[in-house]
């Protein structure tokens, strides 16, 4: 059997990877056009034998606060690894240890609401369906790519508009602090509004229209905004989503 690339094991939902590679080694041509859907994100990688997501997280805040660094939380680490596998293009597959606990249920319905709602956006059904897509820096710039890293270059952000949904922004924190992220302008006549917050449990992740560009982002965390028409653009406040 042919070893599978690392790069097929992460969520990137690359056309070039999923839809070329090996594309003239099965017969019929089989993976050519294959769909993002096809592309399977797990929450644990398949060469880490007998280890779950909390294990892998506690050794990683181990590490990291053993360092010298501000105090890294295990929980972070985990609700973050959870909305990244749900939000990247292609099949999420979550373990079992995932949901053994009331608060991991919790944070893996919550993840799944956020893919369901977003999906026009995050979601797409082929590699090159029409989107809107910006990246972004901490800055609210896009990055430097080829340009030396440091922590605020580190951050990462992608910004999408499609049919039926105005905007989304999400952003990834890898450093081990936290950045105050400027966000860009929502669409018009719109207004940005927090949909997930790893940095915190999803029970306290608050669905209210920011008032401000700056956005206050912890280590390891990422977040979700979506677009949503303002309060006095209608004449009414958007409705909060239900989770």
């Amino acid at each position: 059997m042919r070893s599978i690339p690392f790069q097929h094991l992460l969520p990137s939902g690359s056309a070039d990877t999923f839809a070329e590679d090996s594309s003239g080694e099965l017969p019929g041509n089989l993976t050519a056009g294959r769909r993002p859907s096809m592309a399977v994100n797990s929450t644990i990688s398949p060469v880490v034998h007998g280890r779950t997501l909390a294990d892998w997280c506690a050794g990683v805040a181990e590490r990291i606060n053993g360092g010298g660094y501000a105090s890294i939380d295990q929980r972070t680490l985990e609700r973050t690894t959870v909305l990244v596998t749900l939000l990247a293009q292609g099949t999420p597959m979550l373990s079992s240890a995932d949901i053994a606990s009331e608060e991991g249920l919790r944070e893996v319905r919550h993840a799944w609401f956020v893919r369901q709602r977003l999906r026009g956006a995050m979601q797409p059904p082929t590699f090159d369906f029409p989107r809107d897509m910006a990246w972004c820096s901490a800055n609210g710039t896009c990055p430097a790519w080829d340009a030396p890293r440091d922590d605020t270059d580190s951050y990462l952000a992608v910004s999408i508009a499609a049919e039926g949904v105005p905007g989304v922004y999400f952003g990834v924190n890898p450093t081990v602090r936290t950045l105050s992220v400027t966000l860009p302008p929502p669409p018009s006549r719109c207004s940005w509004r927090v949909v997930a917050d790893t940095s915190v449990p999803c029970t306290d992740v608050e669905a209210a229209v920011l008032t401000s560009s700056v956005f206050e982002l912890s280590a390891k965390a990422c977040f979700v905004l979506e677009a949503v028409t303002g309060p006095g653009y209608d004449g009414a406040a958007p409705a909060s989503p239900s989770w």
